[in-house]
This record gives structure tokens, sequence and C-alpha cells, in this order.
């Protein structure tokens, strides 16, 4: 159980290096789509494509730092998954009866 902590948290993670963008990108689409307020000094539908523009890339980024990022060390990750060691054969016989040592 002590590994899926460990895959929870590196999760979480990923989704830090995305999240942001993703939001961001949203609240410019509904600047962009669904607000219909206008100002003399700024323009909302301009600012909300903007927000798009700008999480968009943010995404992007934080796609790629998740599939490029090494660690610092500059050592691969360990794996997560050690797989068990091979069975002993069944019905074998031990070297020792199969070679056995020359009598004296």
């Amino acid at each position: 159980m002590a590994g899926a902590g460990g895959i929870l948290a590196n999760e979480l993670k990923h989704a830090m290096k995305t999240a942001p963008g993703l939001v961001v990108a949203a609240l410019g689409a509904i600047m962009r789509f669904a607000v219909d307020a206008s100002s003399d000094t700024f323009d909302v539908k301009m600012i909300g494509l903007i927000l798009i523009i700008v999480g968009s890339v943010a995404f992007i980024v934080g796609l790629i730092k998740d599939f490029t990022v090494r660690p610092a060390s500059g050592q691969p990750p360990q794996p997560t998954f050690t797989p068990p060691p091979p069975p002993a054969p069944t019905g074998a016989r031990p070297a020792a009866e199969v070679n056995p040592p020359p009598a004296k």
C-alpha cells in the first residue's frame, strides 16, 4: 500500500503542471464567449482571447515538462514495479546428485 501513495503524489505533480493553464484558458473562454459587458477602457472579448492563448501555451509547456524533465541528480527515475524472482524449478535434483564428487 505504500506504493499507492507515491503514485498518487506523482499524479498530483502532473496535475499541478497542467491544471493552471486549463483554468486560465477556461476563464478566457468565458470572457470571450459568454460575457456581454462592454467598457471604454478595455475590450472584454480581447482579454478573453489573450487568456485563451496564454492558458493554452501554459498547458502545452506543462505537458512538455511532464514528459521531458529528469530528476536533478541526472539519474533516471526508479521503477515503481519490481518483478518477482523466477520460481524455483520443480522436480530438479541438486547439483551434487547430478555430478557426484569423485571418490578418493
